[in-house]
């Protein structure tokens, strides 16, 4: 990659950092009015998003070796 490409994805990682930071500052002000109390929970969104991810990553990967079939299936 030449200089270009590095400093332009430098400012979208650094665009999107700061729009991280200012959704977590906002998270402290304002009210959600959540119905479960775990809702209420400040960062309670992205811990449960990041634990789904993970749990889908990992299912994937066992579901990989369910589904997967023999390279030479076909004879080849």
């Amino acid at each position: 990659m030449n200089d270009s490409h590095r400093s332009g994805n430098r400012f979208w990682v650094l665009l999107m950092t700061i729009g991280c930071v200012v959704v977590l500052l906002l998270d402290f002000v304002i009210d959600r009015h959540a119905d479960a109390e775990l809702e209420g929970w400040t960062g309670f969104y992205p811990v449960f998003g990041f634990v789904a991810i993970v749990l889908l990553i990992l299912l994937s990967k066992i579901l990989r070796r369910i589904v997967s079939r023999q390279e030479d299936f076909y004879g080849d």
